[in-house]
């Protein structure tokens, strides 16, 4: 396999290639905003087609003569996307419909596009347009628990068939490959592998196989697979520690585009007194320390997910970084670890059953055992008093996440929010939670203030977030701190309960914050942080 760096600034987020194979269009995110970009293959010039903005794009595609551009352009704020085309050379873009959700795809004779589309009623549908956005029709159509993904769908080279990434729930949580018939809209599986996310799919151009961008393991990164047509098994094409996001192919597939990212992230802290200065106490490459799972436990040491060891895993170290020492022994996905307040105890998600459950070890890493027994459960807080367990998980019959409750020795779990809810964080009273909260679907993310009794919020803080988002409450119970991230820079901030306008804590220039935890006494906070540089890549010599 041949992979040949096309762009060099570590910005780069969506790409595609033109049929022919001469022309590469790209999204670059500079300080938050995004632009478009397009550049020959065997020429070095690129050139700006459209200007940065505050839109987030997605789903390039050219259409079949290399003479258009076709993109989806999403409002920050809002989860619905509207689509666009622009000659390739520039020019004005022209919007052909709206109430999008996922990028397109283009039938082999030009003449009509494809694309998913969610609605408010739980269901979601597989829709079939002319190029210019008329006529639409939807061709198969899923209700809870059960969708269509809305990663690109992929209309097959004979256009008899258009591939779609389909979402399981209801069965254990994960996603394979379907294909649904151009005809009549009967669907069939391509295959029976079983993926934790399909990110993107792509046919061969001789239609006996498929390119698929999937994650093998929640926490793992995603890779390259071939999916033969017909029978046979997915076979990996990619294995390494690098992610990758996009698979676009030249019309005689000889040549991939994608985007490749590779993380540098290591645990750093600061002290209460100072938030200004912060040491770095893990060092080295690909190990993601602290991204999915930092906590303290009272006498200071500090646990972490890592892929140190080239899987991730739990490990624990001394607030120096000294001492590190793998906890959790297995070969699958382990990861958002917590200490029990008395120290005793380590909650964390693991995959080692197939879906992503809860388990509990012993603060030496011994005596596991499983918690929960659901699709999908994460990100687990303890209770003050050791005697609960609040955590996120997917539940398949209202079809959203939202954050549950289960005893700390395991048993039937309690639903604790009726929206979609995530990354629940106990005070240190007990009396409530804070957690990443929608009031309306569709609409962004705030910060919610719930009863741990249960009932509706308290109070609502209109803070835009993202879903992962962390939060975690000051010691004395009166601000709440969380990531804010502008221009490419994170920086950890409060916000007091009693309303009035959010503080900047820490005043950094420049690396992101994936996340962070404060000491038992709050003199101290571990920070997991870094950098990301993503670059468009050309891969050749590709097949299995």
């Amino acid at each position: 396999m041949n992979v040949t760096r096309f762009t060099a600034t570590g910005k780069a987020v969506h790409a595609a290639i033109s049929p022919d194979g001469r022309y590469v269009a790209y999204v670059a995110d500079e300080a938050g905003q995004q632009s478009v970009w397009i550049g020959q293959v065997a020429a070095s010039s690129q050139v700006q087609i459209i200007a940065p903005a505050l839109v987030q794009y997605r789903g390039l595609s050219f259409t079949r003569d290399g003479e258009f551009l076709y993109f989806v352009a999403f409002d920050q704020s809002n989860s619905n996307g509207a689509l666009y085309q622009l000659p390739v050379l520039g020019g004005v873009a022209r919007k052909i419909l709206a109430d999008i959700q996922s990028p397109i795809t283009l039938a082999p004779e030009g003449k009509q596009l494809a694309f998913v589309r969610d609605s408010s009623t739980k269901e979601n549908a597989l829709v079939v347009a002319n190029i210019d956005g008329s006529k639409q029709r939807e061709l198969a159509k899923h209700s809870s628990p059960d969708f269509f993904s809305t990663m690109a769908p992929a209309w097959s080279p004979d256009g008899s068939l258009i591939a779609c990434v389909y979402q399981n729930t209801s069965g254990g949580y994960y996603e394979n490959v379907v294909g649904v018939r151009v005809a009549d809209g009967t669907e069939a599986p391509i295959t029976a592998h079983r993926w934790w996310q399909v990110g993107q799919i792509a046919w061969l151009q001789d239609g006996k196989g498929l390119i698929v961008l999937a994650t093998e393991e929640a926490g793992s990164l995603p890779q390259f697979w071939h999916l033969p047509y017909g029978g046979g098994a997915s076979k990996r094409i990619t294995n390494d520690l690098n992610g990758y996001v996009d698979a676009s192919l030249t019309a005689d597939s000889k040549t991939l585009v994608s985007v490749r990212s590779d993380r540098l992230v290591n645990i750093w802290l600061v002290t209460a007194a100072n938030l200004i200065s912060a040491r770095q106490i893990t060092s080295g490459t690909e190990r993601d320390d602290g991204m999915r799972g930092l906590s303290w436990t009272p006498d200071g040491k500090i646990v972490y997910r890592s892929v140190a060891g080239g899987k991730p895993n739990v490990w624990i170290m001394a607030a120096d970084g000294s001492g590190q020492r793998q906890l959790s022994i297995n070969s699958s996905q382990n990861f958002d670890p917590v200490v029990s307040p008395d120290g005793h105890y380590i909650v964390w998600a693991s995959q080692r059953t197939g879906n992503t459950n809860l388990w509990r070890m012993d603060l030496d890493g011994g005596n596991s055992r499983q918690l929960t027994n659901g699709v999908g459960e994460y990100l687990p807080d303890y209770s003050p008093d050791g005697k609960w367990i609040l955590y996120t998980a997917y539940d398949p019959a209202s079809s959203f996440w939202s954050v549950w409750k289960i005893s700390a020795e395991g048993g039937p779990p309690v639903r604790m929010t009726d929206k979609e809810s995530a990354l629940p964080s106990i005070s240190p009273d007990g009396k409530w939670f804070a957690c990443n909260y929608q009031d309306e679907a569709g609409a962004g993310y705030k910060i919610a203030i719930i009863p741990f009794a249960g009932g509706q919020p308290m109070k609502v803080f209109d803070i835009p977030g993202s879903f992962g988002r962390t939060i975690h409450w000051i010691a004395d119970g009166r601000d709440l701190t969380y990531v804010d991230t502008k221009g490419g820079v994170s920086n950890i901030w409060m916000q007091s309960l009693g309303g009035g306008a959010p503080k900047q804590l820490t005043d950094f220039k420049d690396q992101h914050i994936f996340g962070f935890a404060w000491s038992r006494d709050g003199k101290q906070l571990g920070l997991s942080r870094g950098v990301v540089n993503s670059d468009v890549v050309l891969i050749k010599d590709f097949k299995p």
